[in-house]
């Protein structure tokens, strides 16, 4: 699945509760036993704490049931791929607004600008654009963001165009991290469901099916944006000022959920065929024309694919007429 996938494990609510409780009830006896001693001649025994110390102790007993069961279910590859595909569709219900609702005009890019730098280097996470939007609109300036959500920036490396050359201050409205996060990301998700699915088709796994059960779920992520649009590049005015920042953009996004897949899968029938069949509802669902360009792309590279490999001629045949049902849409 990969070490990427361990951030879902690392942010599991439920393991960390059953970690404090733990933790709790192995100081909180350590201060019971500390009560424990002698009254003059007498001992002292702190009952109610006592009961206390044994309650959490059957809470642990139980804490621990639950997390080997937890544990065990965490690691099924089904289990994984079900949570990625939750964190996708959310991600592009953010990163997506209905069809009808109307686009800012873009900004006019011609003339002098000056080129806004980083003052570090690392992944953007997310773009306070509500914050550059207000400075750039107090000077009457037009901002084009050069990198997006996902990006790797060197340090001092261009990351805006202002208009007209001045000096404005951008990167404390970036958000630059070590890693990539899902926020503003819609490619982060889906890139993790590739990966699993591109692991699983390795020479050393081989495992069709997995990367079956992700191309599921790839499918419904991308027919999950019927009748809405990708933002893609997003424009926002305030009084003088513009402020444009790219996005994912419907074209890439397709790229982005079925090349590899395809590419990786090439040799093997039962992955091409089911790849052409989720193609060709994907087609279906969308109405943008760049995306069903991209998927006739796609479903062409897996056709030229599969005839250039050692295939069984019926599986060649097989995958031809998936291909077909495609043809509706050029």
């Amino acid at each position: 699945m990969g070490p990427r996938l361990l951030r879902a494990f690392r942010m599991d609510r439920g393991n960390k509760v059953v970690f404090g409780l733990f933790l709790a009830t192995f100081t909180y006896c350590l201060r019971v036993l500390r009560a424990i001693g002698t009254d003059g001649d007498r001992p002292f025994v702190p009952e109610v704490g006592v009961i206390g110390a044994v309650g959490l102790a059957i809470d642990c007993v139980g804490g621990l049931v639950w997390f080997v069961h937890h544990a065990a279910s965490s690691v099924d590859v089904m289990h994984v791929i079900a949570g990625v595909h939750r964190d996708a569709l959310t991600a592009l219900r953010e990163a997506s607004v209905p069809f009808g609702e109307p686009e800012e005009p873009g900004p006019d890019l011609t003339g002098p600008f000056s080129l806004a730098l980083s003052d570090r280097g690392g992944y953007v996470q997310t773009v306070d654009r509500a914050r550059l939007l207000r400075r750039a609109s107090a000077s009457g300036l037009s901002v084009r963001l050069l990198v997006r959500p996902g990006d790797y920036v060197p340090i001092h490396g261009p990351i805006a165009e202002v208009r007209p050359p001045v000096a404005l201050k951008v990167a404390d409205s970036l958000v630059i991290g070590e890693r990539r996060t899902p926020d503003d990301d819609p490619e982060f998700a889906i890139r993790q469901l590739v990966e699993i699915a591109v692991r699983a088709l390795s020479p050393a796994i081989n495992d069709p099916y997995t990367a079956i059960a992700v191309l599921d779920r790839l499918g419904d992520a991308a027919c999950s944006l019927r009748g809405r649009r990708l933002e893609g590049t997003r424009t926002g005015r305030a009084g003088s000022g513009c402020v444009t920042v790219p996005g994912t953009d419907a074209d890439g996004l397709i790229d982005a959920m079925f090349l590899l897949v395809v590419q990786n899968g090439g040799r093997s029938p039962v992955v091409v065929i089911h790849a052409l069949e989720i193609l060709a509802s994907v087609a279906e669902c969308w109405d943008d024309p760049d995306a069903r360009r991209e998927v006739l792309r796609i479903a062409d590279e897996a056709v030229a694919l599969a005839s250039g490999c050692d295939m069984h001629p019926r599986d060649v045949a097989d995958v031809r007429e998936r291909a077909a049902r495609l043809d509706r849409f050029r």
